[in-house]
């Protein structure tokens, strides 16, 4: 079936145009970090870039997410590694 030019693909809703500039900023820049995979410095600069352009609510958001993906003995490594908690505390 051909579709007319501009017209929106039937049960997708595109978020993204609604989205605020620096969401848009924050997630380009989780996605650069995830493409650069274990490159420390790829997500210790996304961990500057968020804390610009994320609130702490939306930055506490993200952080749980992440730890509730994860088996819960990465899940506690992670979080004490971005604590500075010495793993055998």
């Amino acid at each position: 079936m051909l579709r007319k030019k501009n017209t929106p693909k039937r049960g997708r809703l595109s978020i993204s145009k609604h989205a605020e500039a620096r969401h848009k900023i924050a997630g380009k820049v989780v996605c650069d970090a995830l493409i650069l995979g274990e490159d420390f410095d790829a997500w210790a600069d996304a961990a500057a870039v968020l804390a610009v352009r994320l609130d702490v609510r939306e930055r506490a958001a993200l952080a749980w997410a992440a730890l509730k993906s994860l088996p819960p003995e990465f899940a506690e490594m992670t979080a004490g590694a971005a604590l500075e908690v010495p793993f055998d505390a």
